[in-house]
């Protein structure tokens, strides 16, 4: 039977080729820094090249969103992939690995990408050697694992973008959007952990901070930097904030009525982790005082399931606003495309792609 195309598929499609891109020049950092494993006591198991494995494989679980928009914003300002796009492109999952380590550990996840999380495969295996508080020596040795993402990460930056005429424009952008993605995780923290409710400006504020900027506006305006024109990199930095919020919007509707199946989670689970999404804000401001009552049983509940999240699904959609939001995401994403319509100067083959991986956040299942 002939495969009938779907929305999305040529992006996919881009994403995986660049993955492989992206992997063998992470094997390659890896393979380099394994002349450091000599500098550490062999009965430590913690050398360099060990690290560098550990990091390989646990970069390796994802899709590489942040490195393949690195590559495509190269490919939208120039004929051929700038050879630094490669360079960065690793520096990117670098710093995307060393703030998934860190958010494990503050979020307390086990599990990353349906394998353990890198400070609980740490605890595991201290705790078999006989550690007298393994679960705090894990956490202690998963917070150095990310940060060494983030120092390997920035020198593999600064390799990539020497000599550049955009050179250190790229580098003062990497640092300042990585220092607001530090501030909006602890914006997160900090409405994971006090009474008090945020309002919808202040979420949406951590969406940008958190997401928007950092997982789709940077990687992509860097990689337009690597041609030696800043102005298309505007553009594309303001096409990614939206487009990254079209993202978030859709992973807060997955986190709810996403197929178990195919998201590889009980849809429950951001009602367990009580997650400050925009949906939960309008909720809240919406239902009448017992459902209210009800909904504060459930957030934050370890024993919310299926039942629960039924009930939940059932209010969003009942008050209107399931289909509020899926069409404010779907603005986002037509404003997105028009910002892109309207940058000068991008290339005919990388711009549909870039229009597609639009449609396809929106439209995605997981």
């Amino acid at each position: 039977m002939e495969t009938v195309p779907q929305p999305g598929d040529p992006a996919l499609a881009y994403l995986r080729s660049r993955r492989g891109l992206i992997t063998t020049a992470l094997r390659a950092l890896a393979d380099e820094d394994g002349a450091e494993a000599s500098l550490w006591p062999t009965s430590l198991d913690l050398g360099g090249a060990e690290l560098m494995e550990r990091l390989v494989e646990y970069a390796g679980r994802g899709k590489m969103l942040r490195g393949a928009l690195v590559h495509l914003g190269a490919e939208l300002c120039q004929e051929s992939d700038a050879p630094a796009a490669s360079g960065l492109a690793v520096a990117m999952e670098l710093f995307q690995a060393g703030l998934l380590i860190h958010d494990d550990i503050m979020d307390r996840d086990e599990l990353r990408r349906g394998k353990a999380s890198m400070h609980a495969s740490y605890r595991d295996e201290v705790s078999a050697k006989g550690a007298f508080d393994a679960p705090h020596l894990g956490g202690s040795l998963g917070i150095c694992a990310g940060d060494i993402c983030f120092f390997k990460g920035f020198g593999a930056l600064a390799r990539a973008v020497q000599g550049l005429p955009l050179g250190s424009r790229i580098l003062e952008l990497c640092s300042g959007e990585l220092t607001v993605v530090a501030l909006a995780q602890m914006s997160d923290c900090r409405f994971g952990g006090l009474p008090e409710e945020p309002g919808e400006e202040a979420i949406l504020a951590v969406y940008r901070g958190k997401t928007a900027r950092y997982s789709f506006s940077l990687p992509i305006a860097c990689g337009a930097m690597l041609a030696g024109d800043e102005a298309p990199a505007k553009g594309l930095f303001a096409v990614g904030e939206l487009a990254g919020l079209v993202f978030q919007l859709r992973d807060d509707e997955i986190g709810l009525f996403g197929d178990p199946a195919v998201t590889g989670k009980g849809a429950y689970s951001d009602l367990r982790e009580n997650k400050k999404t925009l949906m939960r804000a309008r909720l809240l401001a919406r239902a009448d005082l017992s459902a209210r009552r009800l909904l504060s049983t459930i957030y934050g509940s370890p024993e919310a399931g299926e039942a629960e999240a039924a009930w939940v699904r059932g209010l969003v959609e009942s008050l209107g606003i399931a289909g509020e939001l899926r069409a404010e995401r779907q603005e986002l994403a037509r404003q997105a495309r028009a910002l892109v319509d309207g940058i000068h100067g991008l290339r005919p083959g990388p711009k549909e792609t870039l229009l597609d991986l639009i449609d396809w956040l929106s439209a995605r299942s997981s």
